[in-house]
């Protein structure tokens, strides 16, 4: 499962690898920060536990209701 999640970020990485090792680094620290604020927010204490966290979005997700589409009726 580890391979699979470094070669996620590696896709991501790489366009900042090629810039330059300082692209690298900022983008290397963009993702620590995005994962700590989603750890706090979500009151995760390690990574395991945010991988254990619930999505905090509704049903269908906002994109389909920013995009001007019905939210979908759970009941149906």
């Amino acid at each position: 499962r580890l391979g699979a999640d470094l070669a996620g970020q590696a896709a991501r990485a790489l366009p900042a690898a090629r810039d330059s090792a300082e692209a690298l680094v900022r983008h290397l620290s963009d993702v620590v920060t995005q994962l700590r604020i989603a750890m706090f927010c979500t009151g995760s204490a390690d990574l395991a536990a945010l991988r254990r966290a619930p999505l905090l979005s509704p049903p269908g997700g906002f994109w389909s209701q920013s995009a001007g589409m019905e939210k979908p009726d759970p009941s149906a």
